[in-house]
């Protein structure tokens, strides 16, 4: 009973972290996506429809779309009070890609916060 309820447990968390990966993953390509359409648009209507056919856009928002799917069916398992906290390693997960594919400057700042993130994080799911 005791495996079985740890691989449960790490099912559920497999679901959430899923989510949250495909959820920062979406940002990285949104940003990417924004980033290649510029500036030099000013009208609203325009920026969204030229949003709506940049490749790095749609795959953002797919990738959205996947995050939902995969956090409803953790939610379907284990209680939000429990899942929720985890999406803050969305943080994490955020700074590090951009670090790496956007070649964002990560501050000693950051890096502190993130690392009181991961404290709380795993004190919650402990519990």
């Amino acid at each position: 009973m005791l495996m079985k309820m740890s691989s449960l447990n790490l099912f559920n968390v497999s679901l959430i972290i899923l989510s949250i990966i495909c959820s920062s993953t979406a940002q990285i390509m949104l940003k990417i996506g924004t980033n290649r359409i510029g500036n030099q648009i000013s009208n609203i209507v325009d920026f969204f429809l030229k949003a709506a056919s940049t490749p790095q856009i749609i795959a953002g928002v797919s990738l959205h779309v996947g995050a939902l799917l995969f956090w409803l069916l953790a939610l379907r398992r284990v209680d939000v009070s429990y899942a929720y906290p985890f999406i803050s390693l969305g943080f994490v997960f955020v700074m590090f890609m951009s670090a790496i594919w956007l070649r964002e400057t990560v501050s000693l700042d950051r890096i502190i916060g993130v690392i009181l993130i991961l404290m709380g994080i795993i004190y919650v799911a402990r519990s």
